[in-house]
Formats: C-alpha cells, structure tokens, sequence
C-alpha cells in the first residue's frame, strides 16, 4: 500500500485506527513503520495503537518500554535482555574459535572469526543504545565487530538494501553474521551473496 503525497495547499488525510479489539490497530502500525503515515493524522487511542505496535513485533529498546510504561509493554524479550542471552553464546561458543561452519571452505580456513552486525532499525533509529550497550560490554569480554549495519522493513526496498549490506561485508571479510531482525530480510541477504558468487558464511 502507497499513500501518495497531498499537495500543500491539502489538509493532511486523517486515518482512523478502526476497531480496538480487530486488525484495524496492526495495519495502521505497519503502515506507519514503513512510512506510509508520515503525511497522515492517526485517530485513536494512544494506548491501544502503542499496544499493536509491539504486537506487530516492532521491537523497542527497554529504555522506550520503561519511558512508556504502563502504556507500552513487549510480548517478547527487549533487545538488552536478548542481547544477554546472545552475547553468552558468542563469546562462550565463537570468540576465539575458526568459523568452522561456513560454507564456504576458505573461509573455514581462517583462524579467528570476524564479526559483522546486521540490525533492524526504526525510524527515527531507537537502538543506539544498544548498540552502545553491546559494544561495551561485549568489548569488554573480549568481542568486536568489523561493522555494524542497519536496514528498515520497507519490503519494496530490502532487495536492494540487502545488496548494500553484503558488500559492505564483503569489504570488511566478515565471516559470521549476528542477524537481529525480521525472518524476511535473510531471504535478500542469501541472494544477493550468490549474485555476487558470494559463499555463505555463518549467521547466528
């Protein structure tokens, strides 16, 4: 679905979230994460939009839910309480080991795993400080990254981002992706690595 853009001389279209206990709530989040609201005006109420936003899986950072709370709340675990459980399997399991399981065979060769980061994000972005977060302490346990990437679910555009991000982990020879986001967006990155003749490396 495409909103087109009003002239300015138009009042802005006004979008109304439908009924609270239906669908009307989901579609109107989705829209607005892919940007198709930017010239609208949502009417509804706050708290139930802010409900289906985080139903839809538009993932916020703790400090988002707590600044909002009791109004907003995850279904899921935040991406700080996700990146804990992570980060123990990274550096307990990968870092300082060979990616044994890529497939491509050279790269199994290498002594130590290079790490690249790919990441859903918001608009406006909402996960610096997790970023910050991971970065930090997970530097502090011996983990660094080679790059760190984002990409926003615009479905129309993720083919050509995904062609981006594989050549920007292509420059930087990274061999393990750690891949937070949607299950849509490892589709494009798989086929634009073989576009290239890229082979696989890991993902975790």
């Amino acid at each position: 679905m495409t909103i087109p853009h009003p002239p300015a001389d138009l009042p802005p279209l006004l979008v109304t979230m439908g009924d609270p206990c239906g669908i009307g709530p989901e579609i109107v989040a989705r829209a607005a994460a892919a940007g198709e609201l930017d010239d609208a005006v949502v009417v509804g109420d706050v708290a139930v939009l802010r409900r289906a936003a985080s139903a839809c899986g538009l993932a916020l950072p703790d400090s988002a839910l707590q600044k909002n709370a009791p109004y907003l709340w995850g279904n899921l675990q935040s991406p700080e309480q996700y990146l804990i459980n992570l980060g123990d399997f990274i550096i307990g399991r990968l870092v300082g080991h060979p990616p044994e399981f890529a497939g491509d065979p050279e790269i199994q060769k290498r002594k130590d795993r290079v790490f690249g980061v790919v990441h859903f994000e918001q608009d406006p972005p909402v996960f610096g400080g997790v970023e910050d977060l991971a970065k930090t302490q997970g530097g502090a346990r011996g983990y660094e990254q080679a790059v760190n990437l984002t990409y926003q679910l615009v479905i129309a555009d993720l083919p050509a981002k995904a062609r981006s991000l594989v050549a920007r982990l292509k420059e930087k020879k990274v061999t393990t992706v750690i891949f937070l986001g949607d299950p849509i967006m490892p589709i494009y990155l798989t086929q634009a690595a073989a576009q290239v003749g890229q082979k696989p490396g890991e993902t975790a």
